[in-house]
């Protein structure tokens, strides 16, 4: 079954997080890593703080997160982020339809 995308809740943070971090460090050369990871938990902070218009969007499987987006000001693809055993199972291109859904109905 193809996992679920809705946006994300601010409880869902910690796996956000964490999804993003081993993404990283399974597919970033190390030396990259660093100023990547900064980045990605600066946009997960302002989120958080609600101090930039952005929506998370995560997609669900079997209750897991699986993969998140991040578009910030509503057009701005920020981040995509899928577990690395759910890569090339569709988990991408479903979080950017859920996208394109965020952005017409804001």
């Amino acid at each position: 079954m193809p996992p679920l995308v809705y946006a994300a809740e601010y409880d869902d943070a910690e796996q956000i997080r964490l999804l993003m971090r081993r993404v990283i460090a399974a597919s970033i050369d190390p030396s990259l890593q660093r100023g990547i990871i900064a980045n990605v938990e600066a946009n997960l902070t302002a989120w958080l703080n609600r101090s930039v218009e952005c929506v998370h969007l995560v997609a669900v499987s079997d209750r897991s997160i699986v993969g998140v987006v991040l578009v910030k000001n509503f057009w701005n693809l920020c981040s995509l982020f899928v577990e690395q055993a759910e890569q090339g199972r569709g988990v991408g291109p479903r979080a950017c339809r859920g996208c394109r859904s965020c952005l017409r109905l804001a």
